[in-house]
């Protein structure tokens, strides 16, 4: 099977494993989910998948700063929010400009086709069916400089851009909104849920993120 592919799906089932084995917290428990931890992210590890790794450290950051700002007053929650958006729009100036060399341009020639089939069906979109035969009209030549190019794409390696090229704009957003909204209420009540939970819910941000990057909610397992 594909690294990218293994590597998420080892990473999800693993956290979701330790967030039941601390669930209550013993010392038994807390050594077992080490082993059981070390055990997955090495596995993991040795699929040699940066998005993997991008996206299982990402939101445990993430996470971590989210609960502690949940116990600060709002404005502590508006002000890291401004600068995280500051921030995030920082890193993708400098991300974009070497992504290239980081994946054998790969990803930026199919998302910039991918753009460019929005803007042509952003009513209606192309249908899933339909839209490996839209990016093929649409697809940029230094695409096929890469080494890791391929004839025909039926994904641009990033989950979002499929739904919006898929079903267009009206109905991608809609769609996006009832992925994303459970989440939001899930994060807003952080606090209040179980161990087990939270790690639930940064599987699920592993899993999403690491959708943004490869076609791990495309291809099975990952994407039941």
């Amino acid at each position: 099977g594909n690294y990218n592919w293994n590597a998420a799906l080892l990473i999800s089932t693993t956290l979701i494993l330790v967030g039941n084995i601390l669930h209550p917290i013993t010392r038994r428990r807390i050594c077992f989910a080490l082993i059981m931890a070390f055990i997955g992210v090495g596995l993991a590890i040795k699929c040699d998948s940066r998005a993997a790794m991008f996206a299982l450290i990402l939101p445990a950051l993430g996470l971590a700063i989210w609960q502690q700002l949940l116990r600060r007053p709002l404005i502590w929650r508006i002000a890291a929010l401004i600068i995280t958006l500051m921030v995030v729009m920082i890193v993708a100036v400098v991300i974009s400009a070497k992504l290239n060399q980081y994946d054998d341009g790969i990803r930026m020639p199919l998302w910039r086709g991918t753009f460019a089939v929005i803007k042509q069906n952003w009513l209606y979109g192309t249908s899933p069916n339909g839209f490996q035969n839209a990016l093929a009209l649409n697809i940029p030549e230094d695409y096929f400089l890469s080494p890791l190019a391929s004839n025909r794409s039926n994904h641009p390696h990033n989950q979002f851009l499929m739904i919006l090229a898929s079903w267009g704009i009206p109905c991608g957003l809609a769609l996006i909104t009832m992925i994303l909204w459970p989440l939001f209420i899930f994060l807003r009540h952080y606090l209040s849920f179980s161990r087990s939970e939270k790690f639930l819910c940064w599987s699920l941000l592993t899993l999403l993120l690491h959708g943004m990057l490869d076609l791990v909610l495309f291809e099975w397992p990952t994407n039941m």
